[in-house]
């Protein structure tokens, strides 16, 4: 006998619904926030396996919400080389970041990079000695008496 069921004095074969098992291809990650009343940075950064053990190498992504405009502007950051020069006081990228932020939220960014260098999440070059080519030393692009 086959499964019915009636629907307004109608009597129907009731059909079951199977659906084939999906594998998913999930990507796992890490994440944290820092949240102002100006400025939102959420970083997120991707574990290279499902056991959640192993991290893409100085890999991260940063999403950026400015809070001060209507309709909030974003952009997402995942250059770490334009991260260490924020850190470093690079001129180049230090203008880069005000064109989207105040001095205040560059320095909050400066501060969130030195806690993810810290943690591991960044890697931290000392590039002081590093040569661009034969006997020309790497341009010095920090800001004057900033500091490192």
């Amino acid at each position: 006998m086959e499964d019915r069921i009636q629907v307004n004095g109608e009597w129907y074969v009731k059909e079951s619904i199977t659906t084939p098992p999906v594998k998913l291809d999930l990507t796992h990650f890490e994440g944290c926030v820092h949240e102002t009343d100006k400025y939102c940075f959420e970083v997120t950064r991707l574990y290279k396996d499902y056991d959640k053990v192993e991290f893409y190498s100085d890999c991260i992504d940063i999403k950026f919400t400015d809070k001060r405009t209507q309709p909030r502007k974003t952009d997402d950051w995942d250059n770490t080389s334009w991260l260490r020069g924020i850190y470093d006081n690079d001129r180049t990228s230090i203008n880069e970041a005000l064109e989207v932020m105040d001095m205040d939220g560059v320095t909050e960014l400066k501060a969130l990079v030195g806690e993810l260098i810290e943690r591991g999440w960044i890697k931290y070059y000392n590039c002081e000695n590093i040569n661009i080519g034969k006997g020309k030393p790497k341009p010095d692009h920090r800001i004057p008496d900033v500091g490192c």
